[in-house]
């Protein structure tokens, strides 16, 4: 059996081309951003691209597709998140919101595995003042009945010529163990 994924925020389509490679069916992605989501559309072909706001779509009936997607997969923005940005300045920008909407396609997809991935600085950021982002996350996902664990990945040892350290929540519906 394929599994079948979603990727939320999919850029030009990198994430999917690694889910890919590990045998993962994509069958549907997000991208707000028109260049990016072209480019995507140019690198996926086969994969059904919706267009817009995330929030936006969440709001339409993602339930249709419980059963049909076993990941869902991406990497909300993280400029917000990034100690290089403005966050080094006290500021909370908009987009930090982004991982509830992400959350939100969660809850009403409910596939059996959640991937998202973003800065190490997601560590001890805030979604908006006062709500720390990884606590945050792994508070909605158990609540929602998955099982979070953390993962940071340093980029170099996987053939990225760049010192990236990278995290990744990644969630199982009911246990580990099951």
């Amino acid at each position: 059996m394929q599994l079948k994924a979603l990727d939320l925020f999919a850029g030009c389509g990198g994430l999917s081309l690694g889910l890919e490679d590990a045998g993962i069916d994509v069958i549907l992605a997000n991208e707000v951003d028109a260049w990016a989501a072209d480019t995507y559309a140019h690198n996926h072909p086969d994969t059904h691209l919706l267009r817009g706001d995330v929030r936006n779509i969440v709001r339409g009936d993602l339930r249709a597709l419980r059963g049909e997607i076993d990941l869902v997969a991406g990497g909300p923005p993280c400029q917000g998140f990034s100690v290089a940005g403005r966050r080094q300045f006290g500021e909370v920008p908009f987009q930090n919101t982004l991982v509830e909407a992400y959350l939100n396609v969660v809850e009403e997809v409910r596939p059996l595995m959640v991937l998202m991935e973003n800065v190490a600085g997601f560590r001890t950021a805030q979604l908006r003042p006062g709500v720390r982002a990884l606590p945050f996350t792994f508070e909605r996902l158990k609540n929602l009945g998955y099982e979070p664990a953390l993962l940071t990945l340093q980029a170099t040892n996987y053939g990225v010529p760049s010192l990236r350290s990278r995290i990744f929540v990644v969630a199982m519906l009911g246990s580990w163990t099951d």
